[in-house]
């Protein structure tokens, strides 16, 4: 794996992210694009949001607070003291990551709008990106 040059934050949205032996996570209904509804309003029983966040080892996190974003008005955050992070393994590849799962449950659509994902670590902000909601009403038509 190449060297992280600067710190990275990476966002994915699902439906639920389980927990698996072994360190592991099994995300389920990850969405691609855009989250889209059939119609507005609505309610998910859950939408969860994996981040990752990464550096290298000579640079780790000394705070971290993720930030879930609803049309621009914080929705989510999590705040991780400098005790609760991960100390840098320097026997691995040179990266330094921790992951956060947060969820929201339940998440109402009242229409359309846009998640987006930030991550504030030691003075700088890290984009996670965006995600748009949308709701695509189908209309029925008959043939008389």
């Amino acid at each position: 794996m190449p060297k992280i040059a600067g710190r990275i934050l990476t966002t994915l949205v699902c439906d639920d992210v389980r927990e698996e032996v072994g360190h592991k996570s099994t995300l389920v209904g990850v969405y691609q694009g855009d989250l889209t509804v059939p119609e507005a309003p609505t309610m998910l029983p859950k939408l969860s949001f994996f981040f990752r966040a990464r550096a290298h080892v000579s640079q780790p996190f000394r705070s971290l607070t993720v930030r879930v974003l609803r049309d621009g008005q914080d929705y989510l955050t999590a705040e991780f003291a400098p005790e609760a992070l991960p100390v840098p393994d320097a026997t691995e590849d040179g990266t330094y990551h921790v992951q956060i799962v947060l969820q929201a449950q339940p998440f109402e659509i009242v229409g359309p709008g846009e998640l987006q994902f930030l991550a504030e670590t030691d003075g700088e902000t890290l984009d996670g990106g965006r995600l748009l909601i949308r709701a695509v009403t189908v209309n029925s038509t008959s043939l008389q």
